[in-house]
């Protein structure tokens, strides 16, 4: 996936959960396994994932731990599979990659003050949590369900993208995630106020199929995708993709 090339508008997103340690290292052949589609893309996502680095300076300078989330990693398991108390094997909590009771709104300010590189916070739903990361000090959220995969019932991320707009206004970057999966769905999130989308699962797909090659076709048919719907519906730029152009069914 990192050898898929570069292409105009789309820039390597590779997401950093919370439960590992925060550190930065340069980017690895300018890319990562997810691109995120649109307008402002660049200027918002991290080049590619950190790691561990010796402490001593903020990240970016020679990385800095945050010894909140410098725990160890618990064994992998699926979102769909939690060690539950009582269950055969020994009754065990919950995996720490499920969940991180540690982790708060305090440790996003002190990465801000960690590190000059952007700071983008992922699996934004509601509109108070838009404002407070923004408060924060991150540089972009991402308005994300995370795919569907862990909350079941939870609201669509097109639906959050709406209210998450409304709230914070036409200047902070809002990305979304979730859902992606053509040109005319990353054209619908465009419209309803994102300023790029990240395309997850599609990508993979190409992948399986035929490797680096085939993770450049599927960017390319979103690209291709978009192009036409833009053209149409007689939008000539991704500045006339807007509201007006859609209608509520």
């Amino acid at each position: 996936m990192a050898y898929a090339g570069p292409r105009p508008g789309v820039a390597p997103l590779r997401p950093w959960p919370g439960h590992r340690p925060v550190h930065v290292r340069p980017p690895l052949h300018g890319a990562g396994p997810r691109a995120a589609l649109g307008r402002g893309a660049r200027r918002a996502v991290p080049r590619d994932r950190p790691a561990q680095a010796p402490a001593g300076g903020p990240c970016g300078e020679g990385g800095s731990r945050h010894p909140a989330l410098d725990e160890p990693r618990a064994p992998r398991r699926g979102p769909r599979q939690p060690a539950l108390a009582g269950a055969a094997g020994g009754g065990r909590d919950l995996p720490r990659h499920l969940l991180q009771p540690a982790l708060s709104w305090e440790h996003i300010a002190t990465l801000r003050e960690r590190t000059r590189l952007p700071v983008v916070l992922k699996g934004i739903l509601h509109e108070d949590d838009a404002r407070r990361a923004f408060d924060a000090g991150v540089d972009a959220v991402v308005v994300s369900n995370h795919g569907g995969r862990q909350v079941d019932r939870s609201i669509a991320a097109l639906d959050a993208l709406v209210r998450v707009r409304e709230a914070v206004g036409p200047e902070p970057t809002v990305l979304m995630d979730s859902g992606v999966r053509s040109g005319a769905d990353l054209f619908v999130a465009l419209a309803l106020g994102a300023d790029a989308c990240l395309l997850g699962r599609p990508h993979v797909y190409g992948l399986a199929l035929d490797g680096a090659a085939g993770v450049s076709a599927v960017i390319d048919n979103v690209l291709a995708e978009l192009d036409l719907t833009m053209g149409l519906v007689g939008a000539a730029t991704i500045a006339d993709v807007t509201r007006e152009l859609l209608v509520e069914g």
